[in-house]
């Protein structure tokens, strides 16, 4: 929506290999919604993904990392007063898939969530 003042966590790496810096967002409030659009074309959608739970509206972190093999990989987080679930997916030829999951270990303030 045009009116939605919430904020977006940007993530940018090349997650399909095609030389091109895709785009990764999430909320930073309100629905769990991720979208990925190519860098190559930015109208085309590369996939998009309801990371949690849609009833909590804790938004979704984006951020990338490389793993040990080389490959580029999404790593999505919870927002606020959620559990600090981390989801880490990997870009295939049928969109992005889950490689692995972890609780985060960390000293917060009983907020929840993962720190912004």
């Amino acid at each position: 929506p045009t009116n939605f003042t919430g904020g977006v966590w940007v993530a940018v790496a090349d997650f399909n290999n095609d030389g091109y810096a895709d785009v990764a967002t999430g909320l930073n409030l309100g629905s769990p919604f991720i979208q990925v659009n190519s860098g190559k074309n930015p109208s085309v959608v590369l996939d998009s993904i309801v990371a949690f739970n849609p009833q909590v509206p804790s938004g979704a972190r984006v951020g990338t990392s490389i793993n040990a093999q080389g490959v580029t990989q999404l790593i999505i987080m919870p927002g606020y007063k959620s559990a600090p679930l981390v989801s880490i997916q990997e870009f295939t030829p049928y969109g992005f898939q889950q490689v692995d999951s972890f609780f985060a270990n960390f000293i917060s303030n009983n907020q929840g969530g993962i720190p912004g």
